[in-house]
């Protein structure tokens, strides 16, 4: 496992985004945020140093984002996608064939004793007070992990507010569409009965009609639920100003302190055949 850090007084920041384009880019975008923001404040203020978390082959393409002399760090954690039947260059979708999706997800677990290791060892030598994960809302794990060592944690949701609260309340408590059911056909959410979905709409979220016996929903409740049971708050990629409803929604869904931080926008990090 390698890692760089930058250490002393001040606090950590780890960001553990999912191994996927569309949330590699948000975190890289808030590191950035935080990093200018620091850079405005000067000497002043007690320092936040950020390591971003990732696969050795995201890590390259991280760096490869990142203007020489920036103080964002990289953490790199072990994975090995031909042990789980994976392409052996699958650290992130885009490498991905649909069809293994699952495997790809449920595989993501496994970074589990290598994150931890490292966490441990942060809060060891900086304090547990002053170490922090932001971490993916689809790494529900972190969360746990991080109560068991002892350091803080948060949510980054990377898609929104309305959007979030709304997929979410879908897996958590589907609503109950007869069978057969006509595309068009509408149900209330149980958690938000002012917001209506179509059976349509309902099915592209919960990936397949039987959704009760679906290992793949049945993760993604489960990580969202161990978020929502043992993290302190949830950071969302939007703003007040766009979604005052939407963060509401998923204040009340989650129980958590919400914070907006949006939007963050930027391109792409290189892919893993940029960095092969």
């Amino acid at each position: 496992m390698g890692h760089e850090q930058d250490h002393g007084d001040g606090h950590h920041l780890l960001l553990f985004p999912f191994l996927a384009q569309g949330h590699l880019i948000p975190f890289l975008n808030l590191a950035r945020r935080l990093e200018s923001l620091a850079q405005r404040r000067g000497s002043g203020q007690r320092r936040l140093v950020v390591t971003i978390v990732s696969t050795p082959r995201n890590v390259a393409g991280l760096r490869l984002s990142v203007p020489p002399g920036s103080s964002i760090g990289f953490a790199e954690l072990p994975f090995s996608p031909s042990d789980h039947g994976l392409p052996p260059d699958a650290e992130s979708t885009d490498a991905v064939p649909l069809r293994s999706f699952p495997s790809f997800y449920f595989a993501t677990e496994l970074l589990r004793p290598p994150f931890e290791e490292l966490v441990a060892e942060l809060a060891g030598r900086e304090g547990r007070q002053n170490v922090c994960v932001l971490a993916d809302i689809f790494l529900g794990w972190t969360a746990e992990s991080a109560r068991a060592l002892g350091v803080q944690h948060r949510v980054f949701l990377t898609s929104g507010a309305y959007a979030s609260a709304v997929t979410f309340s879908i897996w958590l408590r589907p609503p109950a569409f007869p069978r057969p059911a006509a595309p068009a056909d509408e149900r209330a959410l149980h958690d938000f009965p002012d917001v209506r979905v179509r059976y349509e709409e309902f099915l592209n979220v919960v990936v397949t009609e039987d959704y009760a016996a679906n290992p793949m929903l049945a993760y993604l409740c489960r990580m969202g639920s161990l978020h929502f049971c043992h993290s302190g708050g949830l950071v969302i990629n939007t703003s007040e100003e766009i979604e005052p409803k939407g963060l509401h929604l998923i204040g009340k869904l989650s129980g958590l302190p919400t914070f907006a931080v949006g939007p963050l926008t930027g391109g792409r990090t290189p892919s893993s055949e940029d960095t092969a």
